[in-house]
């Protein structure tokens, strides 16, 4: 090789270096958006926050009793390790709400091609509360073990 390519390759190496740690450093410092408990997406946030720290005991307190779901369903379903999830959209309608989530799971580096999904998540007010109903992800099915 020339001199001239030994430097083109370098070039291109430090570039690639730089757009690596800016990624990075832009990935590291992005701050995650806190909304109100009073909000049916604060809601999801903090069912979601419990569920993905092992703490199912309060995710099951965000879910609403006319639901079939508990800590026990949360206890034998498969918890994805680490996804990055997204507010897409919240409808809110009388004492009804619908929070749509997208969840990207998986490597996201340059090449990696992270699986997407999206759910609607489902809630009701009955009193001054919003609280999830229905199967909210991620769980898919409730009430199935009876003891």
């Amino acid at each position: 090789m020339t001199m001239k390519a030994n430097r083109i390759l370098a070039i291109i190496a430090l570039a690639l270096v730089a757009v690596t740690a800016l990624t990075i450093a832009v990935i590291n410092t992005t701050q995650e958006k806190k909304y109100s408990k009073d909000t049916p997406q604060g809601v999801v946030q903090r069912y979601l926050d419990a569920v993905f720290t092992g703490d199912y005991n309060t995710a099951a307190t965000y879910i609403s009793t006319e639901s079939e779901c508990t800590a026990t369903d949360l206890d034998r379903t498969f918890i994805p390790s680490r996804p990055r999830i997204y507010l897409k959209s919240t409808s809110v309608v009388g004492s009804t709400a619908q929070v749509q989530i997208q969840v990207e799971q998986g490597d996201s580096g340059i090449l990696d091609n992270p699986s997407t999904e999206e759910h609607v998540i489902r809630l009701v007010k009955p009193e001054n509360t919003w609280l999830l109903t229905g199967v909210p992800w991620p769980l898919y099915d409730c009430g199935v073990i009876q003891k």
